[in-house]
């Protein structure tokens, strides 16, 4: 079974998360429909998985709660960057949008940190929210709470 695509930056290209047998894999395919999926990772559960111009960004469970981990594009090295799910860098490479739970009975919220590199998460939501997504430019932020879409 396959699920959560994304497009690569360029648009040539789809990232998604498929499972067989109770193993996971990334998989990337042209959007032409000539060659085959080229299998990128395999192993245990993930999710969420995402472009950006030199690596995929994807949750990962092994540990029992959610990381936002990263894979190379050039030598498939995985990197657990931190706690969190549902990844998705910014337009202009420079931010981590992804949602994390603090343990608070609304449950998760959607939070900012810079990327790559060290600094401050920021909470973008306060009372819930998951799915986050950017838009095109970069400029706003969208995510859901409930049954409500909430742009920042």
């Amino acid at each position: 079974m396959e699920g959560d695509p994304s497009w690569s930056p360029d648009g040539k290209k789809l990232v998604y998360v498929g499972t067989e047998n109770a193993e996971y894999s990334i998989s990337i395919i042209g959007v032409g429909g000539s060659e085959s999926p080229e299998v990128v990772w395999k192993g245990g559960r993930v999710a969420h998985a995402s472009f950006s111009r030199d690596a995929i960004f994807f949750s990962e469970f092994s540990g029992g709660h959610p990381n936002v981990a990263s894979l190379s594009l050039s030598n498939r090295q995985r990197t657990i960057l931190h706690g969190g799910a549902e990844p998705l860098l910014s337009p202009d490479g420079h931010w981590m949008l992804y949602t994390f739970s603090s343990g608070h009975p609304f449950g998760p919220d959607v939070y900012l940190a810079p990327y790559p590199g060290q600094g401050e998460r920021i909470q973008v939501s306060r009372s819930g929210g998951a799915q986050g997504a950017w838009s095109r430019d970069g400029k706003q932020i969208f995510f859901k709470r409930a049954s409500s879409l909430l742009v920042l």
